[in-house]
């Protein structure tokens, strides 16, 4: 799940999928590096996620 989709936000995108399969294992993918409690939130919404930060 790419986290900044165009047209929707993958955080939402992640909340419908899960609506209706709340088991299915979702992994994020994000170019933006995750800040303090962003990690948490990310542990917490997506079953894995790894950082793409290409600098």
């Amino acid at each position: 799940m790419d986290i900044q989709l165009p047209g929707i936000d993958g955080r939402r995108a992640t909340q419908l999928i899960k609506a209706d399969n709340p088991r299915l294992p979702i992994v994020a993918l994000s170019a933006d590096v995750f800040s303090g409690g962003d990690s948490e939130l990310a542990t917490h919404l997506w079953s894995d996620y790894l950082l793409n930060n290409r600098g």
